[in-house]
């Protein structure tokens, strides 16, 4: 049997490439017909000694070639050029033989021979494997070691997970060697993850141990108590300075400014919401607010105010609250700030502003409704306002300057005849509020009444007053109705602001610094909005047009009321 051209054990190969292997086919052609020239198969040795050559037909051309081809060899076998077995099973088998001694070399195997002993071995060690879990599963001792092995999480084994699990009894609870540990229906350990029962929060790290004390987690550091009960929950309240995900939604909405106080690393996401901490501009020291914007609407809601962190699990927002954990369930409904509007000053007058920023600027020819106030507003600042329609539920009522007479209802009939006139109304609930003048001693007096629209009554609220009511406007957050009066009839431009309050006692606003004898013929005060104490009001500079019956205004500034300042009118 002819064997093989063995390489050197010394050497490395310099190439795999079948065609710098077999590159001078020609040269390696006429070798072999040379050696079988002079019977020289049998006599060329590993060490490529020569053997003396009998032939007497050898002229000196041949000995060179043999030199060539020895030279060649010698190439060949040092570089590993002529282990292409392929080449060797179809050029050299039959021809060259013993180049190579095996016990000197040792046998390189091809490929397939490599693969077919890693199958093998492979196949060994599986049987190996599963004649040990057969073991395990029988002899408990066994298991009880296997099981102390491989209690990490990242480690178990499927099998004895459940063996566990069916022997651990009716509890999923556990206590292994490391700590507690919570055990799923699927036998698997819960780990770096929360865990939600009987109404109160489980933490398990990275060994699957529940957490007692102190943890980072996130950004965040959450209190537990001995037992393992979530405490408190704190995150730092600093701004947050970079442009996040979060911060680009509310630029996008034009809400820019409001993303500035989102307070660093409070972001989470939950299906249909986005969840965040926000510092109040107004009161940065207190604890943040804990709000979400909606992911399609873009309606922003408070959940609640001073919060020291939080984290969603599921539909909960479980957060922590003057020293409790409390939770909000992501289906109920926050406070609508989108829809919460307040004022601000903007070039020495009003805009209207909602709870994220933006100031309010409807299209032409719209008006903006706030409660009892309809704004009318050009390019973001407030010109005029109007009391809004009047509505008790799904009823709604009509009052047009045009027809001081009567109120009608929707469907355009009558509900209220004032035979002496309606000077100005507002709805407090179900209760219809309405001043109707009359003249007294030669002078223009008010009455006030409430009418309960469902049963009818009708009652007189506080005492008569002199002068006129122009407009009036609730505030159902403060049980309270604000009102322009003017002392001297409508037909003067002078104005003051009077409450009527909760009790239906009437107050007017001390503004004893503004009120002069010039004020009263050059200035009118109008009524356009009340937040906390503050009840703001455009202060109008005019004067009378010349049959006396409009007021014509040269200039406007913002003017600020104290609502805690309120007398008894007279």
């Amino acid at each position: 049997m002819h064997k093989k051209a063995l390489p050197d054990k010394n050497l490395k190969p310099q190439s795999d490439n079948n065609e710098e292997i077999s590159k001078n086919t020609a040269d390696k052609n006429t070798d072999i017909n040379f050696i079988k020239k002079y019977d020289l198969e049998d006599d060329i040795e590993g060490n490529i000694e020569k053997k003396d050559i009998k032939h007497t037909d050898i002229n000196q051309s041949d000995i060179n070639e043999g030199k060539k081809i020895e030279s060649r060899l010698e190439n060949e076998l040092r570089h590993n050029t002529i282990l292409d077995l392929e080449n060797l099973e179809n050029v050299y088998d039959e021809d060259i033989d013993d180049i190579y001694n095996e016990e000197d070399y040792g046998v390189q195997f091809p490929s397939f021979f490599r693969l077919f002993a890693a199958v093998f071995a492979t196949g060994v060690a599986i049987a190996i494997i599963i004649y040990i879990v057969d073991v395990v599963k029988e002899d408990e001792s066994i298991h009880t070691f296997a099981s102390d092995i491989f209690e990490k999480p990242s480690k178990q084994w499927l099998d004895i997970s459940k063996q566990l699990f069916e022997n651990r009894g009716s509890s999923p609870w556990i206590d292994g060697i490391e700590g507690k540990k919570y055990m799923r229906a699927d036998g698997r350990f819960m780990l770096e993850e929360w865990l939600e029962e009987g109404g109160k929060l489980y933490y398990f790290d990275d060994t699957s141990c529940m957490v007692t004390g102190k943890k980072l987690i996130g950004s965040q550091t959450c209190t537990f108590d001995d037992s393992g009960v979530l405490t408190s929950i704190k995150l730092k309240s600093v701004p947050e300075n970079k442009n996040t995900a979060v911060a680009s939604v509310f630029r996008d909405i034009g809400a820019e400014a409001f993303s500035k106080n989102i307070v660093m690393d409070s972001v989470a996401y939950g299906s249909e919401w986005i969840y965040f901490l926000h510092i109040k501009e107004n009161d940065r020291d207190s604890p943040p607010e804990l709000m979400r914007i909606n992911n399609t609407s873009h309606a922003v809601e408070l959940i609640t105010d001073k919060v020291d962190g939080y984290i969603v699990i599921g539909d909960n927002i479980w957060y922590s609250k003057d020293g409790k954990i409390q939770v909000f369930a992501a289906l109920e409904n926050g406070e609508n700030i989108s829809e919460k509007y307040h004022i601000i000053i903007n070039q020495g007058l009003y805009s209207l502003v909602d709870g994220i920023g933006r100031i309010i600027n409807p299209a032409k020819g719209e008006t903006k409704i706030v409660g009892g106030c309809d704004y009318i507003i050009e390019n973001g600042i407030i010109s005029s306002v109007r009391p809004a329609p009047l509505r008790s539920g799904e009823k709604e009522f009509r009052f047009e300057a045009s027809d001081i007479y009567n109120i009608y209802n929707s469907d355009g009939s009558v509900f209220l005849n004032v035979s002496g006139g309606i000077g100005a109304v507002c709805m407090k609930d179900s209760l219809l509020y309405y001043s109707e003048p009359f003249e007294y001693n030669g002078k223009i007096h008010t009455k006030i009444y409430r009418l309960d629209i469902n049963t009818g009554k009708k009652e007189s609220v506080g005492e008569n007053i002199e002068g006129e009511i122009k407009n009036m406007y609730y505030y159902p957050e403060y049980g309270e109705i604000y009102a322009e009066y003017a002392p001297l009839g409508k037909k003067s431009p002078y104005t003051r602001i009077i409450i009527i309050g909760k009790d239906n006692d009437i107050n007017i606003i001390d503004e004893t610094a503004r009120i002069s004898g010039s004020a009263k013929e050059t200035e009118s005060l109008v009524f356009v909005a009340v937040e906390g104490d503050n009840i703001y009001c455009y202060r109008n500079h005019g004067s009378m047009s010349e049959d006396g019956n409009q007021f014509i205004v040269d200039a406007s500034s913002s003017f600020i009321l104290d609502k805690r300042r309120r007398i008894k009118i007279k």
